[in-house]
C-alpha cells in the first residue's frame, strides 16, 4: 500500500507531515485533541483543514510574519489542546 503524508497532532501533541503506513497508525491518532488544536487555531485566525488527515502548505505568499503569526499561535494552540 503506497502511503501519503498526512497532517496529524499525535498524543504527545506532536504536529506535521508523516506518512501513515497502515489504517491502524491512522486509527491512533487522537481526533479529538486535533478538534481542540483546530478550534485553537481558529481563535488565534489561523485556518487549517478541519480534519488532521489533510495536508497543510506554505506558499510564496506566506510572508515570514504570517509564518511567525501562525508558529505562535500553534504553539498556544497545543498547550491548550
Amino acid at each position: 500500500m503506497a502511503t501519503e503524508p498526512e497532517h496529524h497532532v499525535d498524543n504527545r501533541g506532536t504536529t506535521g507531515c508523516r506518512a501513515h503506513s497502515e489504517y491502524a497508525s491512522a486509527k491512533r491518532s487522537d481526533t479529538k485533541r486535533y478538534a481542540r488544536y483546530f478550534h485553537g487555531m481558529l481563535e488565534r485566525g489561523v485556518f487549517l483543514a478541519p480534519s488532521q488527515f489533510e495536508a497543510a502548505f506554505v506558499s510564496l505568499a506566506h510572508t515570514d510574519a504570517d509564518i511567525a503569526f501562525a508558529a505562535r499561535a500553534a504553539a498556544e494552540a497545543l498547550a491548550a489542546a
